[in-house]
């Protein structure tokens, strides 16, 4: 399994990479637009992403250049109500902190359910 995981915060990438490497799992960690279109041109096969809340104007661009075409956890330091406008009524999203190996378990779910 590999996962995409576009996050502003480099030490929230490293740690999540790490925790995910450890449990298995692949990760290719984005930090901004230009890595997110690069990645996405690549041509890497990912089961999946983690996408941080804040870096949904990258993700969902008006142009729609950059979709991301796999399944996708959100995850946010701001639980707001009106998050789901964002994202989706369907969405998954885990707030930060998290438990990692609940994350783990979700992404098991979530991204070998295809």
């Amino acid at each position: 399994m590999h996962i995409l995981l576009v996050d502003d915060d480099e030490m929230v990438r490293d740690l999540f990479c790490i925790f995910l490497e450890r449990a298995g799992i692949g990760c290719t960690a984005v930090g901004n637009e230009e890595e997110l279109a690069a990645a996405l041109a690549s041509g890497t096969k990912c089961d999946g992403a983690i996408v941080d809340h804040s870096t949904l104007g990258w993700v969902h661009n008006e142009d729609q250049t950059l979709k991301l075409e796999m399944p996708v956890i959100y995850i946010t330091g701001l639980l707001r109500e009106d998050i789901v406008n964002e994202v989706g009524v369907d969405a998954i999203v885990i707030t930060k902190p998290m438990d990692m190996n609940y994350l783990k378990t979700i992404i098991q779910s979530v991204f070998t359910s295809g």
